[in-house]
């Protein structure tokens, strides 16, 4: 095998190493995402009102996820504004 087969194929492992480290911290982030809204408690159910995923808001951290619906996110932008 020649020096440059050697370098792409350690390149190709690097970059599937790197997404699996995405995939598996990306998983961990959705597994202590709330089910509803984390200001009133509203359900979050995107398979039966496919319209929340666009609606909603989330903000991740690397140790935890909120979700605030779109009446309590309308909300939270208006005391920013004032």
């Amino acid at each position: 095998m020649g020096a440059k087969r050697q370098i792409e194929r350690a390149q190709l492992a690097k970059r599937r190493k790197e997404a699996k480290r995405a995939a598996k911290e990306i998983k961990s982030l959705m597994d202590v995402m709330p089910d509803g809204c984390s200001v009133c408690g509203a359900e979050f159910t995107p398979r039966e009102t496919p319209e929340q995923l666009d609606a909603w808001k989330i903000q991740a951290t690397r140790t935890h996820a909120t979700l605030t619906c779109e009446t309590c996110a309308g909300g939270l932008n208006e005391q920013v504004k004032a």
